[in-house]
């Protein structure tokens, strides 16, 4: 069943319900005044006495008919305001769960065709959700701002990538190893959802520069990012 109708059922009932009571209570409060005014033990009369005491109690009767009027209209208004804004919320939510899942499906199809775009690449080495909240931390609230731990995961990328160029230059007392250099390489990919495996030196170097235009290029073009990965001197 529908959820509005089922809270449309469930206010008209209360209303039914409401109304019956309210008719009970002015039965009863009638009833009281007439028992108050001792108008059951009084005979027939059209004096302005007893049309002012009659009259007093259908002012008191109308009164509080007036009052269970306004009862059930501020209910009414409150249960409106609230279903209304309820939807309101509802709304919203799914719209934040559209943008949320639109963004990260084009952005696994955007992955998708750029890693199929390159020989050394398969799509099985890649954490596509891992990558995307690390990205997109709030996207689930319908946020696409880049996250800074993104923001950070590239810098300390970068700065992997100069130690490396230092020591290659011999800016550095210790020599470039690059075996060391997978491993640092490697832990850092990682943390995005990115694996390498341990290849000899060369074959590591064409995987490492195929895997950094990648992210080179979903920085820029879907992430709008102005940060690249360093030039490699070490290669």
């Amino acid at each position: 069943m529908n959820t509005g109708y089922e809270e449309v059922h469930i206010l008209l009932k209360y209303i039914k319900i409401y109304l019956w009571a309210s008719l009970v209570l002015v039965i009863l409060f009638v009833i009281f005044l007439l028992g108050k005014e001792g108008l059951y033990s009084l005979s027939f009369c059209i004096s302005f006495q007893c049309i002012d005491t009659v009259f007093v109690a259908i002012v008191s009767v109308i009164s509080l008919i007036e009052l269970l009027i306004k009862i059930l209209v501020a209910s009414v208004t409150i249960f409106g305001v609230y279903h209304a804004l309820n939807n309101y919320l509802s709304s919203i939510d799914a719209s934040r769960s559209n943008i949320h899942l639109t963004h990260l499906n084009t952005f696994k199809h955007y992955l998708i065709s750029e890693v199929e775009a390159h020989d050394r690449l398969k799509i099985k080495s890649f954490n596509t959700f891992k990558w995307y909240n690390i990205a997109f931390p709030l996207s689930s609230k319908g946020k696409l701002d880049i996250g800074d731990d993104y923001k950070n995961w590239i810098d300390d990328l970068n700065s992997q990538v100069e130690n490396s160029n230092n020591m290659i230059n011999g800016t550095t007392p210790k020599g470039f190893d690059y075996k060391e250099h997978q491993t640092r390489i490697i832990l850092v990919l990682t943390k995005v959802g990115i694996k390498l495996p341990r290849l000899p030196r060369n074959d590591f170097y064409e995987l490492e520069g195929e895997i950094f235009h990648l992210i080179n290029k979903i920085n820029q073009e879907y992430c709008f990012l102005n940060k690249n990965i360093f030039k490699r001197d070490y290669i």
